[in-house]
C-alpha cells in the first residue's frame, strides 16, 4: 500500500472509535467501500480492519451495529483467516441478552447478526474444505443451543433454526453435522413436536435438509417415528405430515423402500370416498381437516417428485388411487352450488372482487384482502391438488433420443391422463368453474404443464380441442389481465397441435382485441400468440391495430418490436397488394427516421423487411422505397449491434428472385467492399464471423452483376477493384474457410460478362499472389481441398484468357517446390499442393507449352536428380494424366517400375502409386486393364500387391466420389481379382481389399453385397482370413454412404461372423457394427424384435466379457498379453454409440454392470468407460443413480493409484491422465441428483475431495468443469 493509502487507513480505524455515533456509522461505510477497492491487502492489515469492525458490534447504537454487519459481508470473500472469528461474534451477538436478563440492545438487531450469519455461511461454501471446517465447528453447537433456547420470546430459537437451515443447505454432507446427525434430528423433532407454529415452520426444512445427508437408518427410523404419530392422531396430524412431506423432497430417493407405505398412510386423508365434511361444523375442526388435507397433498407431490416410479410402474395401483382423490378434491368446493343461475349471479356479484385479486398468488396476499363472507378455505385444498397434480404430469416428461427404461411407462401415464374423465378432463372443467382467481391460475398453470409433455402426442388432445378452446375464449372475454395472460399461454401450445378452422378463427378474433387493452403485458402476450400460429391474412382493421402499436408513443420497445415480427410471419401469406405494403413501410418507419432506437427494434424491422421484400407483397413497392430499404440495411451493416441480422436479411433478399437486386449492384457491393476493409476493436472470433457472413452475401449478390446496366464500367472495375483487394488479403492459410469463401467470391466476379478482362487484370494484380502462397501451405490438403479447386479454376482462367503467361506462371508455381525437403512430411504436402495447380495450368495450356512440360515431367520421371523433383514430377504427371489422357506416352511402365523398385524410397513408391492410379482414370479404357494384368503378374511381391491395390483404390473413389458410370461398367471386370486375394495372410494386403471392394459396394450396393454374402456362405466361416475381409468390405461401404435400404437386406449373413471364435474375425465384426451404428442406425432397427437387441447385443455383451490372457516370455522378464483386448475395446465402442445414436435400443439395466466392470479393466477400457459414463450422466444421469455404488470400487482404485518404479515422462503424464480422468468422472457424477443419497459413493466423493493428494488435481478439474 502506498503512504497515502495507510494513512487514510488509520484514520478510518481511529474514527471507529469515535465518540460521536455518526462519525462512527462514517468509518464503518467508508471501511467497506476501502476493501471493496483495495484487494489484495496484507493480513495484518486485515487482521486490524476485521477486529475493528467486530469491536463496533459492541457499540451503543443500534444504527451502528447494522453497518458494521453489513461492513462484515464486505469482509467474506476477502478476510478469509478471520471468517471463524466473525462467525463466533456474530453468534455470541445474535443469542445476547444485557446483565438484567431483560431484552438486551442487540436483541433487537437478531434478524442483522442472522442475515450476517447466513451470507457468511454462502461464502464459506465457495472456500477451501478445511476452511469450511474450522468455521462450522464453532457454529454447529451454539446453534442447536439456540433451537431450543426460550430468550427472548422465543426469538433466538427462531433465528437460530434459520441459521441451521442454511448451514444444513451448504454443509449438510460435513462429518461435523453427519457426527452429530442424531442429535440434530432429536432437537428438531422435539421442536416440530412442539406447539410454536413459527418454530415449527422453521425447523421442518430445516430437517428435511438435514437428513438429506445422513445415515439411511437414522432416516428411516425418523420416518417411523412420524407415520407412528401420524397413525395415533391428535392436534399435530397436520404438522407431522408436514414434516414427511419435507422428507420426501430431500430423501426421496433414499426412502424409495418406504414410498408404498408412506403413500398409503397419505392416501387416507385425502380418500374421495371417505365423507368425513358431515361429521360436525366445528370451525377448528374444519380449519384443521383442511390443513391437513392441504399438507397430505403437499407431501404426495413431494414423493412423486422424488420418486416417479410410485406412479409410473405399471404394477402398481396407486396411479389410479392419486388420480381418483385429485379429481374429487380439485373440484372440492362445499359453499359452492353447482347451479346455473346460481354460478351466474355469482360471477356478476364477485366480478369486481375477483378482477382486484386477479394477481394474487398465495396465501398471504389473500388473507390481506380477506376471503369470503364465509371465511371459506377449501380453496386452499384445491391450490394444494392441483400443485400435486403439477407434480404428477411432470412425470410425463421423456426423451425420445435419451436412454430412459420407464419410457413405455411414461407413455401409458400420458395416455391415462388424457382419458375421457381424466385428470385433463378436470382441469379443462375447473377451467370453467373455478371461482377464485388465485386458485384459477394454478389450474391454468398446471393444464399449461400437461399440455406442455404431451403436445407431441396430438391424438390425445385433439377430442378435447373444441372445449379447451371454448372454455379459452369464454375466459379471455371474461376474466382479468393476468388470467388472460395465463390463457395465452395454454392457446400458444394449442396452435401447436392444429386447432380446427372456425374455433381457431373465433380465438385469434378474441385475441385481436387484446392488442388495444391498457395493460402492456396482456398485449405483449398476445402478440406473442399471435406470433406462434401458421401465418394467415387478417382483414385491414385488424392489420392496423399491430401496424398501430408500432407508431403509439411511449410503447413499450419489446411490444413495438414484437408486432413488427408479427407483420414479418404474415406478410408472406399476403398477395400483390399495394395497401398493405403501405402500411408495412408505414410501420418501419420510425425505425428509419429515429436512429436511437433500442437494438430490438432495429432487428425485428431488418427481419420485417426481409420479410417484405421477399413476399409477394415486395413486388409491389416502388422502385425508391426499395432502394430506401436496401440502404437501410446497408447502413445498419455498420452498426454492430444489428449488423449480424443486416448481413442475414440481405442475404435472403439476395437469393430470393422477388427483388431484381441489379439495380442497386453498385452501391450495395461498394458497402460490402467497405465493410471488409474496415479495421475493428473487437475479438479476433468475432472480425472473422462477420467477414464470413459479408462474404456471404457477397457471394449471392455477384451473380447479378450480368444484369448490371445503370453505371459506366470505371465505376464498375473501381468497385471490382477494391473488393478483389480486400479478398486478397483475406486468403491468408491461417483461416482456409475465410480464404475458399474468398477465392469463390474471386470465381463469382469473373462471371460478370461486361468486365471480365478486366477483372483477370484485377485478379493477377490482387489475388494471384496470395493464392499460389496458400497453396503452397502445408495446411492445405491436396484431396479435393475447395480452396485448391478454386485456385485452380482462377490460375486456369488467367491462362485462357492470357492475362498471365503460360511460362512464366509456370517458373512462378514450379519455383515454389525448390524449398521444400523431403524429409519433412508438410513439404510432400506443398509439393502436391504445387503439382494440381502445375496440371490445372498445363491442360489449359497451348499445345506447344503443354507438349513441352509433358516432356519435361517424362524427363524428370525417368532421370530424376533428386527426390524433391521426382515427387513433384509424379504428382503433377498423375493430376494432369487425370485430366486428359497420357495413354499415348506409354507411362504405364514407367510408374509400375517405380513400384517394383527396391532402391526407391516408401514416399516414391506410394506417390507413384498415387500417380498410376489418377494416370488410369483419365485413361480407363486401356490402363485399367493392365493395371489389373500387373496386379496378378505380382501374387508373390505383395509389397508391389499393396501398392497397385493403392493405385485401384483411388480410380474406384474417384468415380463413387465424383459418380462417374465408367466405374459401374468395369465392376464386373474388377471384383474377381479382389475376391482371389480375400484369403492372403498379408493384413496390409486384406485391408486394401477390403477398402476397395467396400467403395465399390458404395458405388453399386446390390450386385457387390450377393456377391460378397454368396462368397461368405461359400466359405462358411471356416476360413479366418476370409472372413475378416468380408466384414471389413462391408464396414468400408457404410462409412463411404451406402444406402441403408439395400444394407438390410444382406445384414443378418453378415452379422452372423460376429459368433465366430477367432477373437480378430470377432473384434472386425464389433466395428462393423460399430460403423453401422453409427452411419446407419435404422437398419438395425429393423422388424420387432429389431436385430440389434435380438442378436447383436447378445453378442456384444459376450466379446466385452472376453479375456484371453498369455504369458509372453521376454528374456528375463515376463509380460502378461491379453488377446481379448482390442475385441473388449471394439465392444465397448459399440455401446458408445448406440448410446449417442439409438439409446432407447440399450437396456441399461444389462449395460450398466458391464460398465462397473469395464471400469476396472486395463488403462485403455477404462478411459473408454470414464467417457461412456460422462455421456451418460448428461443423457441419463436418473439411470446412472442406481448404479453409483458399484462404480465405486474400481474408480476408488484408479483414484488412489500411485506411480511405482522408474518410468520415463511420458508414461507418468499418461499415468497421471488416467487418475485425472478418473477423477474427471468422479466428480462429475456427484453432481448428479440424488447422488448424495448413495451411501457408498457419498462417502467415496467426500474422500476424494478430502485427500490432500489430490487437491491440487481436484482443484483444477472444479476449474475445467466450470468453464464447460
Amino acid at each position: 500500500m502506498s503512504s497515502v493509502t495507510v494513512v487514510c487507513l488509520n484514520t478510518l480505524l481511529q474514527k471507529t472509535e469515535h465518540y460521536d455515533k455518526d462519525e462512527r456509522w462514517m468509518a464503518a461505510s467508508d471501511l467497506c467501500t476501502f476493501m471493496q477497492r483495495s484487494p489484495g491487502l496484507d493480513s495484518a492489515t486485515e487482521g486490524r480492519i476485521c477486529t475493528a469492525i467486530l469491536n463496533l458490534l459492541n457499540d451503543e447504537s443500534a444504527d451502528v451495529q447494522a453497518i458494521a454487519v453489513r461492513t462484515l459481508t464486505t469482509l467474506y470473500s476477502i478476510c478469509t483467516p478471520q471468517l471463524r472469528t466473525i462467525a463466533q461474534t456474530l453468534l455470541g451477538r445474535m443469542m445476547s441478552e444485557d446483565d438484567s436478563g431483560s431484552k438486551g440492545k442487540s436483541s433487537g438487531l437478531r434478524d442483522v447478526y442472522a442475515n450476517g450469519l447466513k451470507k457468511l455461511l454462502a461464502v464459506l461454501s465457495e472456500q477451501e474444505a478445511q476452511v469450511q471446517v474450522h468455521v462450522i465447528g464453532v457454529c454447529v453447537e451454539p446453534l442447536m443451543k439456540g433451537v431450543v433456547s426460550k430468550k427472548d420470546d422465543m426469538q433466538v430459537a427462531l433465528y437460530s433454526l434459520e441459521v441451521l437451515s442454511e448451514l444444513m443447505l451448504y454443509f449438510g454432507k460435513s462429518e461435523i453435522v453427519t457426527a452429530r446427525g442424531e442429535r440434530i434430528m432429536g432437537v428438531l423433532l422435539g421442536v416440530i413436536k412442539g406447539n410454536r407454529s413459527d418454530l415449527t415452520k422453521r425447523a421442518i426444512p430445516c430437517l428435511g435438509r438435514a437428513a438429506a445427508h445422513l445415515n439411511l437408518a437414522l432416516v428411516e427410523r425418523t420416518v417411523d417415528t412420524l407415520m407412528q404419530e401420524i397413525q395415533l392422531g391428535g392436534t399435530n396430524l397436520p404438522v407431522y405430515v408436514q414434516t414427511l412431506s419435507s422428507l420426501a423432497q430431500y430423501c426421496g430417493r433414499t426412502l424409495r423402500c418406504k414410498s408404498e407405505d408412506i403413500l398409503e398412510l397419505l392416501m387416507r386423508f385425502v380418500d374421495p370416498n371417505i365423507d368425513d365434511d358431515e361429521q360436525d361444523d366445528d370451525e377448528e375442526a374444519i380449519s384443521t381437516r383442511t390443513q391437513l388435507r392441504e399438507s397430505t397433498f403437499t407431501a404426495i407431490s413431494s414423493l412423486i417428485t422424488s420418486n416417479q416410479s410410485i406412479v409410473i410402474d405399471q404394477g402398481s395401483c396407486n396411479l389410479e388411487k392419486i388420480d381418483a382423490s385429485l379429481r374429487f378434491f380439485l373440484k372440492y368446493d362445499p359453499n359452492f352450488f353447482d347451479d346455473v343461475d346460481d354460478e351466474d349471479e355469482a360471477m356478476e356479484d364477485n366480478s369486481d372482487v375477483e378482477s382486484d385479486m386477479g394477481s394474487l398468488e398465495d396465501e398471504e396476499d389473500y388473507e390481506e384482502f380477506g376471503a369470503d363472507e364465509d371465511d371459506d378455505e377449501s380453496w386452499k385444498i384445491r391450490r394444494a391438488a392441483l400443485r400435486c397434480a403439477t407434480s404428477l404430469v411432470k412425470t410425463c416428461q421423456r426423451n425420445a433420443d435419451a436412454v430412459d427404461e420407464s419410457y413405455a411407462d411414461r407413455q401409458s401415464l400420458e395416455a391415462f391422463l388424457w382419458t375421457k374423465n381424466g385428470l385433463a378432463a378436470t382441469l379443462i372443467s375447473r377451467m370453467k368453474n373455478e371461482r377464485e382467481n388465485h386458485v384459477l391460475l394454478d389450474v391454468l398453470s398446471s393444464f399449461q404443464s400437461l399440455l406442455e409433455v404431451t403436445i407431441q402426442t396430438k391424438e390425445l388432445v385433439l377430442p378435447m380441442e373444441e372445449q379447451i378452446l371454448s372454455n379459452c375464449i369464454t375466459l379471455l372475454k371474461e376474466k382479468g389481465p393476468d388470467v388472460k395472460i395465463s390463457i395465452l399461454g395454454i392457446l400458444r401450445n394449442m396452435s401447436a397441435i392444429g386447432s380446427g378452422s372456425k374455433v381457431c378463427e373465433a380465438v385469434v378474433q378474441q385475441v385481436l382485441t387484446l392488442l388495444t387493452n391498457e395493460s402492456k403485458n396482456l398485449k405483449f402476450a398476445a402478440l406473442t400468440y399471435l406470433s406462434s400460429l401458421p401465418p394467415q391474412p387478417l382483414p385491414e382493421s385488424e392489420f392496423d391495430k399491430i401496424v398501430n402499436l408500432t407508431q403509439a408513443q411511449g410503447e413499450w420497445y419489446k411490444i413495438h418490436a414484437l408486432a413488427l415480427e408479427v407483420l414479418a410471419r404474415i406478410v408472406p401469406v399476403y398477395s400483390y397488394s399495394t395497401t398493405f405494403s403501405q402500411r408495412i413501410i408505414t410501420a418501419m418507419k420510425p425505425t428509419f427516421e429515429q436512429p436511437d432506437l433500442d437494438s430490438t427494434i432495429k432487428i425485428a424491422t431488418l427481419t420485417c423487411l426481409s420479410s417484405l421484400l421477399t413476399s409477394d407483397l415486395g413486388k409491389s413497392l416502388t422502385e425508391d422505397e426499395v432502394c430506401r430499404c436496401i440502404q437501410f440495411m446497408c447502413k445498419k451493416c455498420e452498426e454492430i449491434s444489428v449488423r449480424s441480422k443486416a448481413l442475414r436479411a440481405l442475404l435472403e433478399i439476395c437469393t430470393s428472385s422477388t427483388i431484381d437486386m441489379s439495380r442497386y449492384f453498385l452501391s450495395t457491393l461498394g458497402t460490402l467492399s467497405n465493410l471488409l476493409s474496415r479495421e475493428q476493436k473487437l475479438s479476433v472470433e468475432y472480425i472473422r464471423t462477420f467477414k464470413q457472413g459479408v462474404l456471404e452475401v457477397i457471394l449471392a449478390l455477384l451473380p447479378y452483376g450480368n444484369a448490371f446496366t445503370d453505371t459506366s464500367s470505371n465505376d464498375l472495375e473501381t468497385t471490382l477493384d477494391h473488393l478483389l483487394h480486400e479478398i486478397g488479403e483475406l486468403v491468408v492459410p491461417s483461416d482456409l474457410h475465410i480464404s475458399d469463401m474468398a477465392l469463390r467470391a474471386t470465381l463469382s466476379t469473373l462471371n460478370i460478362e461486361r468486365s471480365r478482362l478486366n477483372v483477370a487484370k484485377l485478379i493477377t494484380s490482387n489475388v494471384l499472389a496470395p493464392s499460389i502462397d496458400l497453396a503452397s501451405s502445408p495446411l492445405v490438403s491436396s484431396n479435393d481441398d475447395p480452396s485448391l479447386v478454386s485456385i485452380s479454376k482462377i490460375l486456369q482462367f488467367l491462362v485462357k484468357n492470357g492475362s498471365v503467361e503460360f511460362k512464366e506462371l509456370y517458373n512462378q508455381i514450379h519455383n515454389r517446390a525448390s524449398v521444400c525437403d523431403t524429409g519433412v512430411s508438410t513439404s510432400k504436402r506443398v509439393l502436391h499442393n504445387l503439382a494440381v495447380c502445375i496440371a490445372s495450368i498445363t491442360a489449359v495450356a497451348p499445345d506447344e507449352d503443354r507438349l513441352q512440360v509433358q516432356n519435361e515431367l517424362i524427363s524428370v520421371i525417368k532421370s530424376p536428380n533428386n527426390d524433391v523433383q521426382l515427387l513433384l514430377g509424379l504428382f503433377t504427371i498423375g493430376e494432369l494424366g487425370r485430366q486428359i489422357d497420357l495413354s499415348s506416352e506409354n507411362l504405364f511402365d514407367v510408374l509400375f517400375a517405380y513400384l517394383n523398385d527396391s532402391v526407391s524410397s516408401e514416399d516414391v513408391k506410394s506417390c507413384a502409386a498415387y500417380s498410376l492410379g489418377h494416370f488410369c482414370i483419365g485413361s480407363m479404357s486401356t490402363s485399367l486393364e493392365l493395371l489389373l494384368n500387373a496386379f496378378e503378374r505380382v501374387q508373390e511381391a505383395r509389397k508391389t500387391q499393396y501398392l497397385l491395390l493403392t493405385s485401384l483404390r483411388e480410380i474406384i473413389t474417384y468415380h463413387h466420389k465424383h459418380q462417374r458410370s465408367e466405374a459401374i461398367e468395369k465392376i464386373p471386370i474388377i471384383e474377381p481379382h479382389l475376391f482371389k486375394n480375400f484369403g492372403i495372410k498379408e493384413e496390409g494386403v486384406r485391408t486394401m481389399v477390403a477398402e476397395c471392394m467396400g467403395a465399390l459396394g458404395a458405388i453399386q450396393p446390390s450386385y457387390i453385397y450377393s456377391k460378397i454374402a454368396e462368397f461368405s456362405k461359400d466359405m462358411n466361416g471356416e476360413d479366418k482370413f476370409t472372413s475378416w475381409t468380408v466384414v471389413n468390405s462391408i464396414r468400408c461401404s457404410v462409412v463411404k454412404g451406402v444406402d441403408g435400404a439395400i444394407l438390410v437386406n444382406f445384414l443378418s449373413d453378415f452379422l452372423k461372423l460376429l459368433d465366430c471364435r477367432d477373437l480378430e474375425v470377432k473384434c472386425a465384426s464389433l466395428l462393423m457394427v460399430n460403423s453401422i451404428v453409427h452411419y446407419q442406425p435404422d437398419v438395425l432397427l429393423v422388424g420387432e424384435p429389431n436385430m440389434l437387441s435380438s442378436f447383436v447385443f447378445p453378442c456384444v455383451y459376450e466379446a466385452v466379457k472376453l479375456k484371453e490372457r498369455r504369458v509372453v516370455e521376454l528374456g528375463p522378464f515376463k509380460e502378461v498379453v491379453d488377446d481379448a483386448l482390442p475385441t473388449r475395446r471394439a465392444a465397448l465402442s459399440v455401446f458408445a454409440t448406440c448410446l449417442k445414436n439409438c439409446p432407447r435400443a440399450l437396456d441399461l439395466s444389462l449395460f450398466l454392470p458391464m460398465l462397473a466392470s469395464a471400469l476396472g479393466d486395463v488403462q485403455d477400457i477404462q478411459l473408454q468407460a470414464h467417457q461412456t459414463v460422462i455421456f451418460l450422466s448428461t443423457q441419463s444421469p436418473s439411470a446412472l443413480v442406481d448404479a453409483l455404488d458399484s462404480f465405486v470400487d474400481p474408480l476408488r482404485k484408479t483414484c488412489k493409484m500411485t506411480i511405482k518404479g522408474q518410468k520415463t515422462d511420458s508414461e507418468k503424464e499418461r499415468i497421471n491422465e488416467w487418475i485425472k480422468s478418473a477423477i474427471r468422472t468422479t466428480l462429475i457424477l456427484t453432481s448428479i441428483e440424488g447422488s448424495n443419497n448413495q451411501r457408498k459413493f457419498f462417502e467415496f466423493s467426500n474422500q476424494i475431495r478430502t485427500d490432500s493428494n489430490l487437491a491440487e488435481i481436484v482443484s483444477q478439474l472444479d476449474e475445467e468443469l466450470k468453464t464447460n
